[in-house]
């Protein structure tokens, strides 16, 4: 087997003027074994960076049902208070109104994961770019 076969190049014609020489060979692997390099690390972070997004999200949902329960209670609430007008529910309606705007504000946890899930897109993006930039010198595909 000659390293045409090895490296899955396009048969070249004996009277070809284009010479692949071994360490052009070498050349190209080492270009690959970078891009791949990196492609790894790219999918690492994007896996950490899946996994942040998961908790984000999942906080968002139970943040939602929450802020759902207590507008539901609310709303209970008001269409009482325009039947018959009671100290009790204003109070109930001032507790929920609190309750809403705590869960209003994003907790310092939160907003952590959301500030390193920035950084690591901004990873991403700029891998992708060291990526790109090394494939398009590359002019053997394996």
């Amino acid at each position: 087997m000659n390293s045409k076969q090895i490296f899955k190049l396009p048969i070249i014609p004996e009277d070809s003027e284009t010479i692949i020489n071994y360490y052009q060979l070498q050349d190209e692997c080492r270009k690959k074994a970078i891009i791949y390099e990196l492609k790894q690390k790219q999918l690492t972070i994007q896996l950490q960076l899946s996994k942040i997004s998961k908790e984000l999200q999942d906080h968002m949902i139970s943040n939602s049902a929450a802020k759902l329960r207590l507008t539901e209670t609310l709303v209970q609430l008001l269409k009482k208070q325009t039947i018959m007008y009671s100290l009790e529910n204003d109070n109930k309606c001032a507790a929920i109104y609190t309750h809403l705007a705590e869960l209003n504000k994003m907790p310092k946890d939160t907003e952590t994961l959301a500030t390193k899930a920035m950084k690591l897109s901004d990873e991403i993006n700029a891998i992708s770019k060291q990526i790109s930039y090394l494939e398009t010198g590359v002019n053997i595909h394996f």
